[in-house]
């Protein structure tokens, strides 16, 4: 499964096996529960996220189900914060996360495709891609920015914290390289935000170039992205507008195509 960094609780009935004998790729799916931090909740309750994944990889792991007696089971996310693996040989260790606020969401929506669509096409993958879908479902069941009174994304250097927890006990023990932080936002159409670093400037101008976006340097302390750059790790954040709440088709369409083009930078895809 994911693994035993921090206090990591796997399923291992949620483990996906391939479908394809030729392929080589590893797929597994487990959950994060941080003591302290109860961010687990059911989801399924969520009408936008369910039209959006009616079938496919998402429907067993996030969602309630049926279980082959018929009995109703819950889906991971009712368990904690969900994390998604997919390893094929040696390779960069890239993270697409989404979620940090939890009433954005068309870049949650889009990161579900980019799942469903990876395990599509599984063959096309190089090194390991690691994807939070939904960082807090307690937050975006409830359509609420904040977690716990502060936003979440300004204490990620605050190893207490609920996104510090992400940065110290996911991506700097799973040694990951990459990190697209996606999110939406109100006004503007579509922007990518760079730390002040030169290798998160560096992709996060190709990545405006290739999606049509505006590029700046981030204005805020305390993010995943400049917290990340700050260890070493290639990060950037990608925003799209779209109305708090709401899964719009055309944001999920330009969020999704800024996550596989960065799949494609870090030659992931």
């Amino acid at each position: 499964m994911i693994g035993t960094m921090g206090t990591v609780n796997a399923d291992s009935s949620l483990k996906i096996v391939s479908n394809s004998s030729s392929s080589n790729v590893e797929v597994s799916v487990g959950y994060y529960k941080w003591k302290g931090f109860n961010t687990g909740a059911d989801i399924s309750k969520v009408k936008d996220f369910k039209k959006y994944n009616k079938k496919g990889l998402l429907t067993k792991v996030l969602f309630n189900y049926k279980d082959s007696k018929g009995n109703i089971k819950r889906g991971i996310a009712s368990k904690g914060t969900p994390i998604f693996k997919f390893k094929n040989s040696n390779g960069p260790k890239t993270m697409v996360l989404s979620g940090i606020h939890g009433d954005e969401y068309s870049s949650q929506v889009a990161t579900l495709k980019l799942i469903n669509y990876l395990n599509k096409n599984r063959d096309k993958i190089k090194g390991t891609i690691y994807i939070i879908p939904i960082s807090n479902p307690k937050a975006t069941l409830k359509k609420t920015r904040t977690f716990f009174g502060y936003d979440p994304n300004r204490v990620a250097g605050i190893s207490k914290s609920f996104t510090g927890h992400i940065i110290n006990n996911i991506i700097i023990k799973e040694k990951i390289r990459y990190i697209g932080d996606f999110h939406t936002m109100i006004g503007g159409s579509r922007l990518i935000y760079a730390a002040p670093y030169s290798k998160s400037i560096k992709i996060s101008k190709y990545l405006a170039k290739k999606t049509k976006a505006a590029c700046k340097l981030s204005p805020n302390k305390g993010t995943i992205t400049s917290t990340a750059a700050k260890n070493g790790i290639i990060s950037f954040t990608g925003e799209v507008e779209s109305k708090k709440g709401i899964a719009s088709p055309n944001r999920i369409f330009w969020s999704l195509k800024q996550m596989i083009t960065f799949l494609k930078y870090t030659k992931n895809f």
